[in-house]
């Protein structure tokens, strides 16, 4: 019964709303201040031996 009271004020739903907003600008604030990590990363041969066959142990 009191959920059901709380529920249909309109001010207090407004407040609920406010808040959601408030704390998604403040997330989007935060983060300018975050660090950013990116990187790169290739696979391909050295020496003309074959990556896959170094690690399986089939080298001379």
């Amino acid at each position: 019964m009191l959920q059901e009271a709380i529920s249909r004020r309109s001010e207090l739903k407004q407040l609920d709303s406010l808040g959601s907003v408030a704390a998604a600008n403040f997330k989007t604030a935060r983060s300018g201040y975050l660090p950013i990590l990116s990187g790169t990363a290739s696979i391909g041969y050295a020496t003309g031996v074959s990556l896959l066959e170094t690690m399986s142990g089939e080298l001379a």
